[in-house]
């Protein structure tokens, strides 16, 4: 009677796992049993670098010193607790002490340097130490060319140069957001050598496949323009109640944009048509870094989460930007009812923005 073979080899099954290293690549490694019992691994192939990524990161930190790591941070990819937090905290204050005049120049010996730290640090995380010097070098480049492009742009059209801010801070959050994505780490375990002779694939980890960025995009915008047209039909209903009068401030901002780029003066006819229309736009705006973020999370925040995250961040946003464009007093000289009548409004867009993302796939 021939030996038979012994249960542990006859059970033996190679494993396929993807790994992701800390310099942003991967290897597929390979393993089972010889037969004798004893682990094979081996490399069966391994990604390049995200160079394209890095250059990315690095041109944000040359706009940002620290938009860049503080994505990064969020998608746990550069820091942990309690450094992640700190980055936070001075991405934010970054975003709202650029549009004060007494900041120093972004090209200063000492500006430049944490710029160029910042996306060497930025490229590093995403490539390794080849992208460190990507990133450094596309901070460098856009520190001086977005200085430069941003005095011509406010002395040439007249732009308010902290509108011209709050543009580049949108760039900054938009690129961060599509340069730091990253494909899961999969692991993939098989029942046989060959997955076309009855092999099973586990499913892997992560949730729910991740939508495109054009689709996250999309599925941002769209859920956005929901919520500004139910903030929108509460605001209506609210002032026709109060008898109180509807912000002037988009309608003025759209009239300088048109004054300062196409050099025309908006008859008073059309101007509270205007108005709605820059309400429109700026609520429906908001969907493309929130589609682009929400959509790249590992899991998915439910509607409530995330929707009220927007809804104050875009009232935080209203509080800093408007009073800097000379549209709005400073929060301090509102009174709190008003604050709080605000807050409430933005507190309604989020959230119909939120659950009309999650109704969307989002």
């Amino acid at each position: 009677m021939g030996d038979a073979p012994s249960t542990a080899a006859s059970q033996a099954r190679p494993c396929a796992t993807v790994v992701l290293r800390n310099d942003g690549m991967s290897s597929r490694y390979v393993s089972g049993s010889d037969g004798m019992g004893t682990a094979a691994w081996m490399t069966v192939a391994a990604r390049s670098p995200d160079l394209t990524g890095a250059a990315m990161l690095g041109g944000v930190s040359g706009l940002r010193t620290f938009t860049a790591p503080a994505v990064l941070a969020l998608r746990g990819r550069l820091a942990r607790n309690p450094g992640r937090y700190l980055l936070f905290v001075l991405g934010a204050g970054e975003l709202l002490g650029d549009k004060h005049p007494a900041i120093p120049a972004r090209s200063d010996p000492p500006a430049l340097a944490g710029r160029l730290i910042s996306g060497a640090l930025a490229g590093r995380a995403v490539a390794g130490n080849t992208g460190a010097g990507v990133g450094a070098a596309g901070a460098a480049a856009t520190t001086y060319v977005s200085e430069r492009t941003r005095a011509a742009l406010g002395q040439r059209t007249g732009i308010p140069d902290a509108l011209l801010g709050l543009t580049e801070d949108g760039l900054a959050i938009v690129v961060c957001a599509l340069a730091s994505r990253r494909d899961e780490p999969v692991s993939e375990s098989r029942t046989d050598e060959d997955p076309t002779r009855g092999g099973h694939v586990d499913a892997a980890p992560g949730g729910a496949p991740r939508a495109t960025p054009l689709g996250a995009v999309a599925h941002g915008l769209v859920a956005a323009a929901v919520g500004t047209a139910a903030m929108t039909s509460v605001q209506t209903a609210y002032l026709k109640r109060s008898g109180a009068k509807p912000s002037s401030a988009p309608g003025e901002m759209g009239q300088r944009i048109v004054k300062g780029v196409l050099r025309r003066r908006i008859a008073r006819r059309h101007r509270n048509a205007l108005n709605q229309a820059m309400h429109a736009l700026y609520g429906t705006s908001w969907g493309l870094p929130f589609g682009l973020v929400v959509g790249s999370l590992r899991q998915r925040p439910r509607a409530s989460t995330s929707g009220g995250t927007l809804g104050v961040a875009a009232w935080t946003a209203s509080l800093v930007g408007l009073p800097a464009l000379g549209l709005a007093p400073a929060p301090w000289q509102q009174s709190p009812g008003a604050l709080a009548s605000d807050l409430s409004l933005h507190l309604v867009y989020g959230a119909a923005t939120g659950a009309a993302h999650r109704a969307l796939g989002g």
